[in-house]
């Protein structure tokens, strides 16, 4: 009999604890590789991005309308807002919630400074952002952007007396300064020549912390000089949408390469901003390779090659020679241990983010 009574206890508790107001962000999470101060300025929330919707559903019986929002944001480990106060109008359509109704909000209308729209805050101004974080508002002045990292806005539902009516849901947009985009393989870069391969679906393989790329294939009908000549003047035999995959194996039921042509490949990404606009576009330089009947063994080698390319220390010029010329690379040693051609573009990643920096290169 205890355990029933008890088992009733926790099951009235937990209705009685319920939230009246459930909140929801959509989406949850966005990734942007450029974040602009403007993005977020409370004192033209007009001209804002939209960044995510709020859906708020009263799941009580009775109306609710003396009401506030309450707002945060975090960056890394700073507070860059801290409970900011936001009202709906007592003449808006958001002045009262009704019993079992729900309404759909936006980061318009919750980043706001004073009476604008549907909302009001209480002296928000993006000048409160710099100030309590001089970290962060260095790296603003210095870059023009918000700097990379996590940007996690939690947004709650209070009474005037702040009693909770909801719990806290978050938005959060992460800043990924974008890369260029490094070919690796098949191939050399214009001016040294086609590289001489002889599988026929080759894997193309590149280096970039975006996610969404366009892999293009062209078939080259002469020595064009530069990449725009081939653009214009060669025939595109392959495009490919790629994501959060830096690895693309030619397709058997693609168009077949050919034998003696010589083809060219490269690699873009469109940058990702809260702007609906397409507003630029990387591009990785181009590659070119040709399809030889005779057997080239050690594909690792020009692999190896194309991964010293991406290197600015003295001596590669040399060692890249001997490559060319015909000489092996038996052994592969990475601080101290032996590593394989494989794990280059592992290696490669850690360098042009800046973890590692290779200082030399020996020959032994």
């Amino acid at each position: 009999m205890k355990k029933l009574l008890i088992l009733s206890f926790i099951l009235i508790s937990t209705i009685l604890i319920a939230e009246p107001v459930e909140l929801t962000i959509t989406p949850p999470r966005v990734v942007y590789n450029y974040f602009y101060p403007a993005y977020i300025d409370p004192e033209n929330p007009q001209n804002q991005p939209i960044l995510f919707w709020v859906e708020a559903i009263n799941n009580t019986e009775e109306d609710i309308s003396n009401y506030e929002i309450i707002f945060n944001l975090t960056w890394r480990d700073y507070d860059l807002v801290t409970n900011v106060i936001v009202k709906p109008n007592d003449v808006g359509p958001y002045w009262i919630l009704l019993a079992g109704g729900k309404f759909r909000l936006n980061s318009q209308d919750i980043i706001v400074s004073g009476e604008y729209n549907n909302f009001c805050a209480e002296g928000f101004e993006f000048d409160d952002i710099m100030d309590n974080c001089p970290e962060f508002e260095d790296l603003v002045l210095r870059l023009g952007y918000f700097p990379d990292g996590d940007y996690v806005m939690t947004i709650q539902m209070f009474e005037s007396d702040r009693m909770e009516l909801s719990a806290p849901a978050t938005f959060t947009f992460s800043v990924i300064t974008p890369t260029a985009i490094s070919l690796i393989s098949p191939g050399n870069p214009m001016g040294l020549g086609p590289v001489s391969i002889s599988d026929r679906y080759p894997i193309f393989l590149w280096f970039s912390n975006l996610t969404e790329f366009t892999l293009k294939i062209y078939e080259c009908i002469s020595m064009e000089s530069s990449p725009e000549e081939i653009e214009m003047q060669s025939d595109l035999i392959l495009e490919e949408n790629i994501t959060n995959s830096i690895v693309f194996s030619y397709p058997t039921d693609a168009y077949p390469l050919r034998y003696g042509k010589v083809y060219a490949w490269q690699v873009s990404s469109d940058i990702i901003t809260p702007m609906k606009s397409k507003e630029e576009e990387i591009k990785s330089s181009m590659y070119l390779f040709t399809l030889s009947e005779e057997e080239f063994g050690n594909q690792e080698e020009q692999i190896l090659i194309n991964f010293l390319t991406q290197l600015n220390i003295e001596g590669l010029d040399e060692l890249i020679l001997l490559l060319e010329k015909g000489y092996s690379c038996e052994k592969l040693v990475w601080e101290g241990r032996e590593i394989s051609v494989n794990e280059l573009n592992d290696i490669l990643e850690k360098v042009i983010s800046g973890e590692k920096k290779v200082k030399s290169v020996l020959i032994d």
